[in-house]
């Protein structure tokens, strides 16, 4: 088929960069993509944003945070660019530098509890390894990297709180995220005698951001214990 490269030239001040998703990240296809956009500068107000899969728009809008998702069903499965487009009521535009994401094959055709496509992706075949496995001996299997979409092959690369801190009566929560998961954190008075009584803290669940992320919320109550939850979101 044909290859689409958009480019748009300016010579003004208005500058466009996409904040989410990150370069290369991964979807399954058929889950929802969240784009975010970063605007500044220009003469005018910005009137919309545009987002666009391999020059094709699929998603707009003129409120910032200028953040929308669509469905990488719309795309199909393989590698593809996305761009942003901004607009402002001064007759200025102008285009992001392109970020890459792979959209990925869903379907488990071997039943070991892995993606055939995220097999493929950081094992080269679907036959290598089973979703039980450690391949990067780092204490976390297959599966488990496959849920907080973490480098199965990489034993630095795991789901881990890398920095707790208290700031005044807030607890600061920093953690390795991607823009492919969402994430929570949980607490628990009692989760060494009883692993059901897990429950999520106000706020819940948080679209992560490439590469880490910070929670803030209240300081726990005295004698909790607290773990992290990650999980694909759903398509839209």
């Amino acid at each position: 088929g044909d290859t689409v490269v958009p480019f748009h030239v300016d010579n003004h001040g208005l500058d466009c960069g996409l904040a989410m998703p990150g370069d290369l990240e991964a979807f399954l296809y058929g889950q929802d993509v969240e784009v975010r956009a970063e605007v500044a500068g220009g003469l005018g107000v910005v009137t919309s944003v545009q987002f666009l899969v391999e020059g094709r728009v699929v998603a707009s809008t003129s409120t910032p945070p200028y953040q929308l998702t669509f469905s990488s069903a719309d795309i199909g499965i393989g590698r593809v660019g996305v761009h942003a487009l901004a607009h402002n009521d001064a007759g200025e535009s102008t285009l992001s530098d392109v970020v890459e994401i792979l959209v990925l094959d869903p379907d488990d055709g071997d039943a070991d509890g892995l993606p055939d496509g995220w097999e493929r992706l950081h094992f080269t075949n679907t036959t290598y390894t089973v979703g039980t496995a450690d391949s990067d001996g780092d204490g976390q299997d297959n599966a488990f990297e496959f849920t907080a979409d973490t480098d199965p092959d990489d034993p630095d690369h795991r789901f881990v709180v890398t920095s707790l801190t208290l700031d005044g009566t807030n607890l600061v929560v920093r953690l390795p995220t991607r823009s492919t998961r969402r994430y929570g954190l949980q607490l628990s008075p009692q989760a060494l005698i009883d692993p059901g009584s897990w429950v999520p803290p106000t706020p819940n669940w948080f679209r992560g951001l490439p590469g880490e992320s910070t929670w803030t919320g209240p300081g726990l109550p005295d004698r909790n214990y607290l773990r992290l939850a990650a999980e694909p979101p759903a398509s839209p």
